[in-house]
Order: C-alpha cells, then sequence, then structure tokens
C-alpha cells in the first residue's frame, strides 16, 4: 500500500505487483483511493484534478483519464472484471458520479448456463460534462461535447453535441456547446 501525493491530500493505492499505473504531469489526486488487481492498468493524463476519486479495477480491467479532465467531489470508477473504462480529455464530473463496466455479480441462464451480463467497456469522448448524480452503466458511450444532466443514468449511446437527462438518459436538445 502507497499513496500518490497530490497538493491537498493523498490517494491510497493498494495495487497488484502487475498492475501498471501512470499518472501525468501536474495531475493530483485529493484524497480517495485507487485499488488494482492483476493485470490492471490506470493510465491518467496530464494536469487531471482527481479530487476525492475511488477508482477498483480487478480481472485485467484498464482505466484511462484523458489529459485536462476535472473531478470536483467523490466520482466512483469501478471496473469489477475485464473491462475498458475510457475518459477523453478536458471532460467533467460533478459530485457523486458514478462509472461501472459490470454488474458485478454473474448472472447464468437456467437452460442452457450461458452468462448473461457479460462486462462491457464504458467510453466517454472529450470534453463530456457530467452533472452531480449522474450513474455511468456498462456498454455506454458519451460522444464528445455532450451534457448529461443531473441524477440521469445512462446505458446506451449518447450522439455528440447533445444534452441527455431522463432514467434512462434521453437526447433533450442536440447540436449544443458548453463551456467551463
Amino acid at each position: 500500500m502507497a499513496d500518490i501525493q497530490g497538493e491537498t491530500g493523498a490517494a491510497t493505492v493498494n495495487a497488484a505487483d502487475s498492475a501498471t499505473i501512470r499518472i501525468g504531469e501536474l495531475s493530483a489526486p485529493w484524497g480517495g483511493s485507487i485499488n488494482l488487481g492483476e493485470g490492471c492498468g490506470l493510465h491518467v493524463g496530464r494536469n487531471v484534478q482527481l479530487a476525492h476519486i475511488e477508482i477498483f479495477a480487478a480481472d485485467g480491467a484498464v482505466i484511462i483519464i484523458g489529459d485536462d479532465t476535472r473531478f470536483t467531489w467523490r466520482t466512483r470508477i469501478y471496473a469489477h472484471e475485464r473491462s475498458q473504462i475510457s475518459i477523453g480529455r478536458d471532460c467533467l464530473f460533478a459530485s457523486d458520479t458514478l462509472l461501472m463496466s459490470s454488474d458485478v455479480h454473474k448472472i447464468f441462464d437456467a437452460a442452457s448456463g450461458e452468462r448473461i451480463n457479460e462486462a462491457r467497456d464504458i467510453v466517454l469522448g472529450d470534453h463530456v460534462w457530467l452533472a452531480e448524480g449522474v450513474r455511468v452503466y456498462k456498454g455506454a458511450s458519451i460522444g464528445s461535447g455532450s451534457v448529461i444532466g443531473a441524477a440521469s443514468i445512462v446505458t446506451g449511446s449518447i450522439p455528440p453535441d447533445s444534452i441527455a437527462a431522463g432514467v434512462p438518459a434521453r437526447v433533450t436538445r442536440e447540436g449544443i456547446r458548453w463551456e467551463w
């Protein structure tokens, strides 16, 4: 167990020997925890603000966070099974957001024994804004320049430059542009 030290705090790190952690220049944690299992990877770009972030990856999962991304307070990123969570550059995460690439527990078809809830990748494009309380689940894809409204749940695909909101999130407006 180790700490990654930032200007205003440290993130506690617990990583398997085979895990890879790369933190870009000027990126800083403000508390939180990072737990990586065997063969997992965490790749954080340059100038990323990790405000009380909680990251958990297992079974060879990979989490990628692009340059200039900001987590304002308490984001949880969970990859309990082999999958990839990819966050583009210049994204903004409000408080109490969650990204989770699996259901955690396995579900099987009773007749065939086939698993019916495999983990799936999550992809966020560049300059995506997740408002407070947003949940992004396995298989979700959010196009660059999009905004996801507060307390929304994203399970599908949101096109670029759109506003989406609700449970499940639906596009309410396209052709938008947002600024910090």
